[in-house]
């Protein structure tokens, strides 16, 4: 593999970026959906049940946010990748554009 060449697109890092950033939205989104339910949840239950479900909650709330984390990070670090990667492909195309046939058969 020659490390001077580019084989991947920005595009492509940019739109798993993304789709990473999505993944985040929705597990948010079913957070909240279950802190309602929790909620709601917690005016019929009463005692060790009612406990036992807001603990069990919990901790799938902590493990949820850990992977949201991890996740978030991923796809900031995949950003940062794509954007090196458009530097380089607007460089190497700025890079072409500027030769002529003059320069490259004298």
């Amino acid at each position: 593999m020659d490390l001077n060449k580019i084989y991947v697109q920005h595009s492509s890092l940019s739109g798993i970026a993304q789709s990473l950033q999505t993944v985040v939205s929705n597990i948010k989104s079913m957070e909240s959906a279950m802190d309602y339910l929790t909620d709601q949840s917690n005016t019929m239950w009463e005692g060790k049940a009612k406990e036992e479900a807001v603990k069990d909650f919990e901790k799938l709330k902590k493990r949820t946010q850990t992977v949201c984390e991890e996740l978030q990070k991923r796809a900031d670090s995949i950003k940062e990748a794509a954007a090196v990667y458009e530097k380089r492909e607007t460089k190497n195309v700025s890079d072409v554009s500027s030769l002529s046939t003059e320069n490259i058969f004298g």
